[in-house]
């Protein structure tokens, strides 16, 4: 399979410009990966196309909905061509408009407080693995910090516990809680997600603060766009 002349030129019109020949002949190659029949459906997206993880959630979805520029539920090379313009070689503005359009769910022109907190968490979960040895070593200085017995599993609540007291007074051991043991990698699990569970939240209430100008409970393109225009962490 290959891409006739006339064809390569058309797609350095329909990416504004922004690919030259020899990168539209690289990108061909890398959808060629992952097509099937001439497209990419959402199954081969979400698992292993541009995503760059494995797995599949509202995040992925969102993402695949984005790629797919025609609506029609699959990745032509012309869909995909416009989609890496915009996002790798477009504009603060464009990138932008990308973002929102990714969080708006709904398509009311509005990122309402739920579709962000959704598109984060969505986040999390599909970059868990990231976050592990984070928490390994956390829980590591947690350990330290306990007078009991080492040989003594350290229990999901009693690790909550030993990481505040190490934030708030690090020179005083705390004893052990004596409650419900569990597995270290079931322990781990369950404070990885409750602390950044509650991290993201945080972080959606303190954005909506800061950006709602109008206080209306949702953000208009210009608002979000303002907002991330000073503080690019989003």
């Amino acid at each position: 399979t290959h891409l006739e002349p006339e064809v390569v030129q058309e797609l350095i019109e329909e990416s504004f410009r922004r690919f030259n020949a020899n990168e539209i002949l690289d990108k061909f190659e890398q959808f060629k990966l992952w097509q099937k029949n001439g497209y990419i459906d959402q199954a081969t997206f979400e698992n292993f196309g541009p995503v760059g993880q494995k797995g599949s959630n509202l995040l992925t979805a969102r993402i695949f909905q984005f790629f797919d520029r025609d609506k029609d539920g699959k990745i032509s090379f012309k869909d995909f061509i416009i989609a890496q313009s915009l996002l790798s070689k477009g504009g603060a503005e464009e990138k932008i408009s990308c973002i929102f359009e990714l969080i708006d769910m709904n398509n009311d022109s509005y990122i309402e407080f739920n579709e962000l907190l959704k598109i984060l968490n969505a986040s999390y979960y599909l970059n868990k693995e990231r976050f592990r040895d984070v928490l390994k070593l956390l829980k590591e200085e947690a350990f330290r910090q306990f007078d009991d017995r080492k040989s003594k599993p350290l229990s999901c609540a009693s690790f909550f516990f030993g990481i505040y007291a190490i934030r708030d007074a690090p020179q005083e051991p705390l004893a052990k809680t004596e409650l419900q043991e569990v597995r270290p990698n079931e322990e781990i699990e369950i404070m990885l997600n409750h602390m950044y569970k509650e991290a993201i939240y945080q972080l959606v209430k303190s954005l909506f603060e800061a950006a709602d100008l109008d206080k209306d409970g949702k953000l208009s393109r210009n608002e979000f766009s303002e907002y991330v225009k000073k503080d690019t962490h989003i």
